[in-house]
């Protein structure tokens, strides 16, 4: 695990929980892992981990800007 561990609340249709120990890495395939914990995570091929930090950088730029003007 990183050092950074990243905290997250995650809901679904059925519940909400809260993750303290986040972390992302590559497994044996090759493949972008976001894990949360033993039996919470996502896998995403490289391809769309890319879409998808692209999707959160412009996210938390726009985040900012709202704090920021507030």
């Amino acid at each position: 695990m990183s050092e950074d561990a990243i905290h997250l609340e995650l809901f679904t249709k059925h519940d909400q929980r809260e993750f303290f120990n986040g972390d992302a890495f590559v497994n044996d395939s090759g493949n972008v892992c976001i894990y949360l914990d033993e039996k919470n995570f996502a896998v995403l091929t490289p391809k769309m981990a890319k879409r998808l930090s692209q999707r959160l950088d412009e996210a938390s730029r726009q985040a900012l800007a709202d704090h920021l003007a507030e």
